[in-house]
């Protein structure tokens, strides 16, 4: 099982057809697929050997996916990085995963380091003058994809780092595959795995495919016989332009997209009817979100679940059937339960720590034994959440146990002070944390950002906490900033506010 005869089955399956739509142009699965082959073949000459490090830092682009299924043709380890990194981030990347090739663009090109404490890897420049040649050369045979075990590694994605130094997640060719279970559990591909999908189904991509949730989507499309719309960055106005002159079916985003979309919507109209699926992932969904969203585009959104960890969601909202405030129920052929602290299983309705078992489960972190011991126990994934499942198996998440305040001995779940607040008109975004304090052990500070043209004092919206939250949550402290620092995907990164 090598993830990259998913290119060739989809050609099999639903012959040539446009799959991706990318600036404009169309770009057909059989052209991606001989561009592929020339690349693989390229990169075998250079001395690409099966299990070799591929390093690929590039912007949303078909390059991209040339680039995975190239470097897996060969039976090598894809390590995608988001382009957006600086210098540094990319010099721990390398030094960590020791690559033996590092594809990225000219524009990037200044970040793969000079030194490395292993060896210098090859740099291949994929809008260089040599890799045109490779991608105009006529003849090229289909290379012969080197066979790979279902527990073998495919690619190592790194976690962004929100609560300490990033991590490479292993992911197997297995886990990648299992992105028909998210196909499944939205009711398009069936249990004998054929399509549900009309001719001609498109997905908008904008979120990096460099992410473990970006690449999932993409990696759906290669099943469901979909095409992809591949955004090079995110731009409000071409979002709306792509959904209304392309026929957009399933979008995917994050939160602080969906609230961006229902602002810009306020201001102009756009025909978005085409979507039956708005499915949004990677950080927590407000209510307030969902709510706003809802009524400015008279839809229904589906929130899912997931990690890098669990190669993206392993659970997700069903349109027939949301609950408030769920993160929705397991994927089939996964399973969910709740621990204590003493890792005892916990029964339903009871508040532990959230643990996965199942095919999308990650074989473990590269080169971190200790890491991986710590979460993988008794093949459970500990997700390091706090939450409940219900009777109807919905999952319902509280917060992230790093992240959990001990306040005079009371727990205080961040996410929760944050809804509040964020709940306040004049709030545009919070983000709250524990800081050290000789009485209570800690204290509750928060950080907000506010709607332009805006203006409240800390004692307000103190009072509002006071009003909804129990004395023992209320924040000690406000502090105001312009905005609120977060990552590639619009989530806050409490790391950087306990360094403020």
């Amino acid at each position: 099982m090598n993830i990259a005869e998913m290119a060739v089955k989809n050609i099999e399956n639903y012959g040539e057809y446009p799959f991706i739509t990318y600036e404009g142009k169309n770009y057909t699965n059989l052209e991606l697929e001989e561009k592929s082959n020339k690349l693989a073949a390229y990169l075998r000459e250079q001395g690409l050997e099966e299990d070799d490090r591929v390093i690929i830092m590039l912007p949303n682009m078909p390059e991209v996916l040339i680039s995975y299924q190239a470097a897996l043709k060969n039976g090598a380890v894809i390590v995608p990085i988001n382009d957006s990194l600086n210098k540094y981030e990319v010099q721990y990347v390398v030094n960590h995963c020791e690559p033996t090739f590092i594809i990225t663009n000219a524009e990037n090109e200044y970040k793969i380091p000079e030194n490395c404490t292993g060896t210098i890897p090859n740099t291949i420049v994929i809008d260089s003058d040599e890799i045109r040649h490779v991608f105009k050369q006529k003849d090229c045979e289909a290379i012969d994809i080197v066979y790979k075990h279902k527990d073998d590694v495919a690619a190592i994605i790194y976690t962004s780092g929100t609560t300490g130094t990033p991590k490479g997640a292993m992911i197997t060719h297995g886990n990648i595959h299992s992105v028909y279970l998210e196909l499944q559990a939205l009711e398009l591909l069936g249990k004998d795995h054929k399509t549900l999908v009309e001719l001609g189904f498109s997905m908008l991509v904008v979120l990096p495919i460099s992410h473990i949730y970006g690449l999932t989507v993409t990696m759906m499309s290669y099943l469901a016989g979909a095409r992809i719309v591949l955004m090079p960055r995110f731009d409000i106005e071409e979002i709306f332009q792509h959904i209304e002159n392309e026929k957009i079916r399933l979008f995917s985003g994050v939160p602080t997209i969906f609230y961006r979309m229902a602002q810009y919507g306020q201001l102009k109209h756009f025909d978005v009817s085409s979507v039956k699926y708005w499915i949004s992932g990677a950080a927590p969904l407000s209510e307030e979100v969902r709510k706003f969203f809802e009524s400015q585009f008279k839809t229904r959104m589906i929130e899912g679940y997931g990690l890098t960890e669990s190669t993206s969601s392993f659970a997700l909202q069903r349109l027939h059937s949301i609950k408030d405030n769920s993160v929705g129920k397991p994927f089939p052929e996964s399973d969910v339960a709740v621990f204590d602290e003493n890792h005892r299983q916990l029964p339903k309705g009871s508040v532990g720590e959230l643990a996965i078992k199942g095919p999308n489960v990650m074989k473990g972190y590269y080169k971190m034994a200790e890491e991986t011991e710590r979460v993988l126990r008794e093949g459970w994934l500990m997700t390091g959440d706090v939450g409940y499942m219900d009777e109807d198996e919905d999952i319902f998440i509280v917060d992230r146990k790093k992240d959990m305040i001990i306040r005079g001995g009371f727990n205080v779940y961040p996410v929760e002070v944050e809804k509040i607040l964020n709940q306040h008109p004049s709030v545009l975004e919070a983000g709250v944390i524990g800081v050290k304090n000789k009485d209570m052990g800690e204290k509750v500070k928060a950080f907000v950002a506010l709607q332009p043209g805006k203006v409240v004092t800390e004692e307000e919206l103190l009072n509002y906490c006071k009003s909804k939250l129990a004395t023992y949550k209320v924040p000690e402290e406000v502090a105001f900033l312009s905005e609120l620092p977060v990552n590639e995907l619009g989530k806050v990164v409490r790391k950087e506010l306990r360094k403020l």
